[in-house]
């Protein structure tokens, strides 16, 4: 029963956040910081949304996957980000 509310918490808090951050990417004018604000609602409203997932789902291969899921995310994000913002610097858009 805890873990079903706990997870609905962080579920919530993953939407949130992704709201919050799609108002500052319509915020920013900068492409940079636009890229920026991406890739940290990319990377925290993930967490929080997975990790509601896993705490919903419990001990079970739903949860390991889930797991997984989001050491990919972490690891290939902020790359991901790096190489957008290079690319774009090399092409002049920035």
């Amino acid at each position: 029963m805890w873990n079903e509310w706990v997870g609905n918490a962080f579920i919530l808090l993953g939407v949130l956040l992704v709201y919050l951050g799609i108002f500052g990417i319509l915020r920013f004018r900068g492409f940079t910081m636009k890229v920026l604000s991406a890739a940290k609602i990319d990377t925290v409203a993930m967490i929080c949304v997975l990790l509601g997932v896993v705490f919903r789902a419990g001990v079970s291969w739903l949860a390991a996957k889930a797991l997984l899921v989001l050491l990919i995310a972490l690891a290939t994000g902020p790359i991901s980000s790096s190489q957008i913002l290079s690319r774009a610097r090399e092409d002049g858009e920035t």
